[in-house]
């Protein structure tokens, strides 16, 4: 295509992609289920859901299994605390989805709004053309004078 103000341009485009591929990315980080990685009594990860929808019965039940088991075994079994360590998984994941997807959003609002930003002020702005033809008679003018 043609360069000019509708046409395309190769850097600005390129931001956009990368805008909109960072934003796709974390909705998509924030899709993927989350395991922690420590197995229950069968060898199962224990699961926590994802950023989107978190699910921490899995790690619930294995914390009161083992709360049980320590409160009748004794020391030889440890209490665990993996609904905590599901929470703390979730949030670190949320954050850097958040934070991917706040800067491809600013990357991508940028690159759409500054093009039109810049023809706005172009339109208001009268344009100053240099001819030397005119700066030539301007200062023969000033001369005779």
């Amino acid at each position: 295509m043609a360069r000019g103000s509708g046409g395309w341009h190769p850097v600005r485009s390129g931001w956009q992609l990368l805008g909109a591929a960072a934003v796709l990315g974390a909705f998509l980080a924030l899709c993927v289920p989350l395991s922690l990685s420590v197995v229950d009594r069968a060898g199962q990860p224990i699961g926590c859901g994802s950023g989107l929808n978190p699910d921490t019965s899995a790690a619930r039940y294995v914390d009161t299994v083992n709360q049980r088991l320590h409160v009748q075994g004794g020391a030889a079994f440890v209490a665990s605390d993996y609904v905590g360590e599901c929470h703390g998984l979730i949030g670190d994941r949320r954050a850097v989805a958040g934070t991917v997807g706040g800067v491809g959003t600013a990357v991508l609002l940028t690159a759409l709004i500054a093009p039109v930003v810049a023809g706005a002020r172009r339109s208001r702005t009268p344009a100053l053309h240099y001819s030397p033809r005119r700066a030539s008679m301007t200062a023969l003018k000033s001369l005779s004078a």
